[in-house]
Protein backbone atom coordinates (compact mmCIF):
# COMPACT_ATOMS: atom_id res chain seq x y z
CA UNK A 1 0.00 0.00 0.00
CA UNK A 2 1.36 3.65 -1.05
CA UNK A 3 1.60 5.75 2.00
CA UNK A 4 0.71 9.46 1.91
CA UNK A 5 2.15 12.58 3.90
CA UNK A 6 -1.57 12.66 5.74
CA UNK A 7 -2.77 9.58 4.88
CA UNK A 8 -5.35 9.08 7.57
CA UNK A 9 -7.39 12.24 6.77
CA UNK A 10 -6.32 13.23 3.56
CA UNK A 11 -8.99 12.84 0.82
CA UNK A 12 -9.30 14.09 -2.69
CA UNK A 13 -12.67 15.89 -4.34
CA UNK A 14 -12.93 12.78 -6.11
CA UNK A 15 -13.25 11.54 -2.44
CA UNK A 16 -10.20 9.13 -3.27
CA UNK A 17 -7.36 8.49 -0.88
CA UNK A 18 -3.65 10.40 -2.24
CA UNK A 19 -2.22 7.17 -1.30
CA UNK A 20 -3.52 5.61 -4.52
CA UNK A 21 -1.87 7.50 -6.56
CA UNK A 22 1.18 9.10 -5.00
CA UNK A 23 3.95 7.26 -2.20
CA UNK A 24 5.05 9.49 0.61
CA UNK A 25 5.66 12.72 -1.36
CA UNK A 26 9.28 13.70 0.63
CA UNK A 27 11.08 10.16 -0.27
CA UNK A 28 9.15 10.42 -3.93
CA UNK A 29 10.51 13.61 -4.87
CA UNK A 30 14.34 12.63 -2.92
CA UNK A 31 14.48 9.57 -4.97
CA UNK A 32 13.88 11.42 -8.20
CA UNK A 33 16.52 13.73 -7.02
CA UNK A 34 18.65 11.49 -6.52
CA UNK A 35 19.05 9.52 -9.35
CA UNK A 36 18.19 12.71 -11.73
CA UNK A 37 21.88 12.47 -12.69
CA UNK A 38 21.53 9.98 -15.05
CA UNK A 39 19.12 11.50 -17.18
CA UNK A 40 21.69 13.88 -18.55
CA UNK A 41 24.20 12.68 -21.24
CA UNK A 42 27.54 12.46 -20.15
CA UNK A 43 29.41 16.21 -19.44
CA UNK A 44 25.49 17.61 -20.65
CA UNK A 45 24.78 18.77 -17.15
CA UNK A 46 28.00 20.42 -16.98
CA UNK A 47 27.80 22.67 -20.67
CA UNK A 48 23.62 23.16 -19.41
CA UNK A 49 25.36 24.57 -16.14
CA UNK A 50 28.44 26.61 -17.23
CA UNK A 51 26.14 28.26 -20.03
CA UNK A 52 22.59 28.93 -18.07
CA UNK A 53 20.95 29.18 -14.94
CA UNK A 54 20.32 25.52 -14.42
CA UNK A 55 16.63 25.54 -13.27
CA UNK A 56 15.07 24.71 -16.37
CA UNK A 57 17.40 21.78 -17.14
CA UNK A 58 16.65 20.17 -13.71
CA UNK A 59 12.94 20.31 -14.24
CA UNK A 60 12.84 19.17 -17.41
CA UNK A 61 13.95 16.18 -16.51
CA UNK A 62 12.79 16.12 -12.80
CA UNK A 63 8.82 16.47 -14.43
CA UNK A 64 10.09 13.47 -16.94
CA UNK A 65 11.23 10.95 -14.55
CA UNK A 66 8.26 11.93 -12.42
CA UNK A 67 5.72 11.25 -15.27
CA UNK A 68 7.68 7.80 -15.87
CA UNK A 69 6.60 7.00 -12.11
CA UNK A 70 3.11 8.59 -12.06
CA UNK A 71 1.56 7.98 -15.39
CA UNK A 72 0.83 4.06 -14.87
CA UNK A 73 -1.53 5.53 -12.23
CA UNK A 74 -3.28 8.35 -14.08
CA UNK A 75 -1.73 10.76 -12.42
CA UNK A 76 -0.51 14.18 -14.43
CA UNK A 77 2.72 15.74 -13.96
CA UNK A 78 2.85 19.01 -15.54
CA UNK A 79 5.26 22.39 -16.03
CA UNK A 80 4.34 25.44 -15.40
CA UNK A 81 1.34 24.75 -14.11
CA UNK A 82 -0.96 28.09 -12.89
CA UNK A 83 2.86 29.39 -13.08
CA UNK A 84 4.33 26.94 -10.58
CA UNK A 85 7.56 25.23 -12.26
CA UNK A 86 6.44 21.27 -11.62
CA UNK A 87 2.84 20.16 -10.02
CA UNK A 88 1.98 16.87 -9.62
CA UNK A 89 -2.23 16.41 -10.42
CA UNK A 90 -4.23 13.40 -9.07
CA UNK A 91 -6.57 12.40 -11.94
CA UNK A 92 -8.88 14.48 -11.17
CA UNK A 93 -6.60 17.40 -11.98
CA UNK A 94 -5.40 18.30 -7.71
CA UNK A 95 -2.14 19.03 -6.92
CA UNK A 96 -0.39 15.96 -4.96
CA UNK A 97 2.63 18.22 -5.12
CA UNK A 98 4.15 21.50 -5.95
CA UNK A 99 7.66 22.36 -6.89
CA UNK A 100 9.04 25.66 -7.45
CA UNK A 101 12.81 26.08 -8.22
CA UNK A 102 15.39 28.53 -7.83
CA UNK A 103 18.38 28.91 -8.93
CA UNK A 104 22.20 30.38 -8.11
CA UNK A 105 25.68 29.89 -7.45
CA UNK A 106 28.29 28.24 -5.21
CA UNK A 107 29.56 32.00 -5.16
CA UNK A 108 26.53 33.46 -4.27
CA UNK A 109 26.01 32.18 -1.12
CA UNK A 110 28.85 35.15 0.03
CA UNK A 111 26.98 38.42 0.85
CA UNK A 112 23.81 37.72 -1.86
CA UNK A 113 22.50 34.44 -0.51
CA UNK A 114 19.32 35.44 1.66
CA UNK A 115 18.08 37.08 -2.07
CA UNK A 116 18.10 33.53 -3.15
CA UNK A 117 16.44 31.93 -0.11
CA UNK A 118 13.90 34.92 0.56
CA UNK A 119 12.89 34.18 -2.89
CA UNK A 120 11.90 30.47 -2.10
CA UNK A 121 10.13 31.11 0.67
CA UNK A 122 7.80 33.91 -1.16
CA UNK A 123 7.64 30.71 -4.25
CA UNK A 124 6.17 28.28 -1.25
CA UNK A 125 3.86 30.77 -0.21
CA UNK A 126 2.45 31.45 -4.17
CA UNK A 127 2.36 27.75 -4.44
CA UNK A 128 0.19 27.47 -0.71
CA UNK A 129 -2.72 29.16 -2.39
CA UNK A 130 -2.98 26.95 -5.07
CA UNK A 131 -3.00 23.53 -2.35
CA UNK A 132 -5.58 21.47 -1.56
CA UNK A 133 -6.03 19.72 1.93
CA UNK A 134 -2.56 17.46 2.04
CA UNK A 135 -0.83 18.95 -0.81
CA UNK A 136 3.03 19.10 -0.30
CA UNK A 137 4.45 22.10 -1.12
CA UNK A 138 8.12 22.66 -1.81
CA UNK A 139 11.12 24.88 -3.27
CA UNK A 140 14.11 23.33 -4.66
CA UNK A 141 17.09 25.64 -4.36
CA UNK A 142 19.99 24.35 -6.70
CA UNK A 143 23.45 26.27 -6.45
CA UNK A 144 25.71 25.77 -10.00
CA UNK A 145 29.82 25.02 -9.07
CA UNK A 146 32.70 24.87 -11.49
CA UNK A 147 35.50 22.84 -10.05
CA UNK A 148 37.96 25.38 -10.59
CA UNK A 149 39.08 29.15 -12.42
CA UNK A 150 37.54 29.69 -15.72
CA UNK A 151 40.55 30.28 -18.29
CA UNK A 152 40.57 33.92 -20.34
CA UNK A 153 38.80 31.79 -23.75
CA UNK A 154 35.57 30.70 -21.82
CA UNK A 155 35.05 33.77 -20.06
CA UNK A 156 32.20 34.72 -22.34
CA UNK A 157 30.51 31.22 -22.80
CA UNK A 158 30.96 30.45 -18.99
CA UNK A 159 27.93 32.54 -17.41
CA UNK A 160 28.73 34.31 -14.52
CA UNK A 161 32.79 33.49 -14.80
CA UNK A 162 33.76 36.40 -13.42
CA UNK A 163 31.80 35.91 -10.16
CA UNK A 164 33.11 32.25 -9.86
CA UNK A 165 36.84 33.44 -10.67
CA UNK A 166 36.56 36.48 -8.07
CA UNK A 167 35.16 33.75 -5.55
CA UNK A 168 38.29 31.43 -5.55
CA UNK A 169 40.16 33.69 -5.32
CA UNK A 170 38.66 35.14 -2.65
CA UNK A 171 38.41 31.75 -0.54
CA UNK A 172 41.72 30.38 -2.25
CA UNK A 173 40.31 27.60 -4.69
CA UNK A 174 37.33 25.74 -5.72
CA UNK A 175 36.61 23.21 -2.98
CA UNK A 176 36.74 25.77 -0.55
CA UNK A 177 34.27 28.11 -1.91
CA UNK A 178 32.33 24.58 -2.24
CA UNK A 179 32.77 23.58 1.32
CA UNK A 180 32.36 27.48 2.79
CA UNK A 181 29.06 27.64 0.30
CA UNK A 182 27.34 24.59 1.41
CA UNK A 183 27.28 25.84 5.46
CA UNK A 184 26.70 29.14 5.15
CA UNK A 185 23.54 27.70 2.88
CA UNK A 186 23.51 24.90 5.79
CA UNK A 187 23.14 27.21 8.25
CA UNK A 188 20.72 29.59 6.71
CA UNK A 189 18.33 26.79 6.06
CA UNK A 190 18.53 25.33 9.51
CA UNK A 191 15.42 25.92 10.85
CA UNK A 192 13.27 24.94 7.67
CA UNK A 193 11.89 21.19 6.72
CA UNK A 194 14.99 20.47 4.61
CA UNK A 195 13.90 17.36 3.12
CA UNK A 196 16.89 16.76 0.97
CA UNK A 197 20.00 17.74 0.03
CA UNK A 198 22.46 15.88 -2.09
CA UNK A 199 24.76 17.23 -5.11
CA UNK A 200 24.57 16.05 -8.86
CA UNK A 201 27.80 15.42 -10.54
CA UNK A 202 27.43 16.68 -14.23
CA UNK A 203 30.80 15.80 -15.70
CA UNK A 204 32.85 18.82 -17.26
CA UNK A 205 33.22 20.84 -20.02
CA UNK A 206 34.72 24.26 -20.50
CA UNK A 207 37.84 23.08 -18.86
CA UNK A 208 36.53 22.25 -15.57
CA UNK A 209 34.30 20.22 -13.35
CA UNK A 210 30.29 20.96 -12.62
CA UNK A 211 28.10 20.02 -10.41
CA UNK A 212 24.65 21.20 -9.56
CA UNK A 213 23.91 21.03 -5.24
CA UNK A 214 20.45 21.43 -4.23
CA UNK A 215 18.44 22.00 -1.54
CA UNK A 216 14.71 20.07 -1.60
CA UNK A 217 12.43 22.19 1.41
CA UNK A 218 9.22 21.06 2.29
CA UNK A 219 6.53 24.00 3.47
CA UNK A 220 5.17 23.07 6.83
CA UNK A 221 4.82 26.38 8.12
CA UNK A 222 7.71 28.34 7.81
CA UNK A 223 7.03 30.83 5.93
CA UNK A 224 4.39 32.72 8.56
CA UNK A 225 8.24 32.91 10.44
CA UNK A 226 9.59 34.91 7.53
CA UNK A 227 8.86 38.13 8.98
CA UNK A 228 10.74 37.41 11.81
CA UNK A 229 13.69 37.50 9.44
CA UNK A 230 12.62 40.63 7.81
CA UNK A 231 11.09 38.71 4.88
CA UNK A 232 8.26 40.95 3.36
CA UNK A 233 5.31 39.02 3.09
CA UNK A 234 4.51 41.13 -0.57
CA UNK A 235 7.72 40.09 -2.09
CA UNK A 236 6.98 38.49 -5.54
CA UNK A 237 10.26 36.63 -6.66
CA UNK A 238 11.42 37.18 -10.05
CA UNK A 239 10.48 34.80 -12.80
Amino acid sequence: MLLSHHESVMMRGNGIPASVFMKEPDQEMAAALAAIGGEFRRNELAYLAATMKVEAAIRDRLAFRLHQDYEPSGCIVAREWNRVDLAVLDPAGAPLALVELKAMYTFDAFGNLRHFTDATTADELKAQRLAVGGTAVYSLLLATHLGGTIEPQFLKPVKYSGGINRAITKHGDAAAVHAQACETIDKDLAARAVVARGEVEGGAAFGQSASVLYWLVRNDGHATMASERGFRSDFIPPL
